[in-house]
This record gives C-alpha cells, sequence and structure tokens, in this order.
C-alpha cells in the first residue's frame, strides 16, 4: 500500500506543473505481491522538476 500513496503523492505534485510521468509496477512471479515499481520522466520532464523543485516553485 506504501507504494501506492507514493505513486499518488508524485501524480499530485508533477502533473498540475504539466510533467509527464510513466510508472511500471513489478509483481513477483509466483503471487499477487508487489515486487518494485519504476518510475521514469523524459529528460525535458525531468530537467523542468528539477528547476521547479530549486526555485522552490511547487
Amino acid at each position: 500500500m506504501e507504494c501506492f500513496k507514493i505513486l499518488n503523492y508524485i501524480h499530485q505534485t508533477v502533473v498540475p506543473l504539466g510533467i509527464k510521468f510513466d510508472q511500471q509496477l513489478y509483481l513477483y512471479p509466483t503471487g499477487n505481491r508487489l515486487d518494485r515499481v519504476a518510475i521514469t520522466f523524459n529528460k525535458n520532464d525531468y530537467e523542468l522538476l528539477n528547476k521547479k523543485l530549486e526555485k522552490g516553485d511547487i
């Protein structure tokens, strides 16, 4: 459940700024448990997010 809370925080932070990201959920092969979550940004969106974080525009 913590992974989904973190994804929700990321979504609430970056989407209003117009920044796009992708998420990929990885499950354990023998069950329905979540193994890990990968979050990716394209380079331009990542740089824009870093600039906004540095300036405190969030």
